[in-house]
């Protein structure tokens, strides 16, 4: 798997410069997404798995991989959006009730029975001087305890959503790095 995720790097993501076409660049372990303007830095050994709209939306997903496979899934979701300074806090207040609808009444693999947002966990706080809120997002499924590690930044010009799935036994080793990627973002 390694080796396919390696090679599907090379392909898309080449050491300097970009292809025509390609939803970003990775140099290094720094990637900058094309479309929005929108840069991290990955975790130590961390890679890009895939880039590509979603289900028809404008918007690009990137999959990322950590090295251990802890992350059941991890991605940024990175969409161009004119928001009005004024109305970024209402359109940020609004992310976790989205993410509540949609996981009670989605169709699999957004549905999950008994979502909930850990008590105490909603933050809002600034990302990179743009304006964020986070949660961690907490269900059971097939007996086994999840956690997802919820971050949205929103700015007059981009919506970033960073995103990690995880065993709950494993969420203490994935917030470190996890931080470490939002820590490192620049949102135009």
């Amino acid at each position: 798997m390694k080796v396919l995720t390696s090679l599907a790097l090379l392909i898309s993501f080449p050491i300097l410069g970009e292809t025509p076409g390609s939803a970003g660049v990775l140099q290094g372990s720094h990637y900058h997404h094309n479309l929005t303007g929108v840069e991290f830095d990955l975790p130590f050994q961390w890679s890009i798995g895939t880039t590509k709209p979603t289900d028809g939306d404008p918007k690009e997903l990137t999959v990322l991989l950590d090295p251990d496979g802890k992350a059941i899934f991890a991605s940024v979701s990175m969409i161009k959006a004119e928001t009005p300074p004024a109305s970024i806090p209402g359109a940020l207040s609004r992310a976790v009730p989205q993410l509540l609808t949609r996981r009670a009444g989605s169709i699999p693999p957004h549905r999950v029975a008994n979502y909930k947002i850990r008590d105490g966990s909603v933050e809002q706080t600034y990302i990179a001087g743009q304006q964020a809120i986070r949660a961690i997002g907490e269900y059971e499924q097939g007996g086994q305890k999840i956690a997802e590690l919820l971050t949205w930044i929103y700015t007059e010009h981009t919506r970033t959503y960073f995103f990690v799935k995880v065993a709950a036994a494993d969420l203490p080793a994935l917030q470190v790095p996890f931080e470490q990627m939002l820590q490192s973002a620049r949102i135009p």
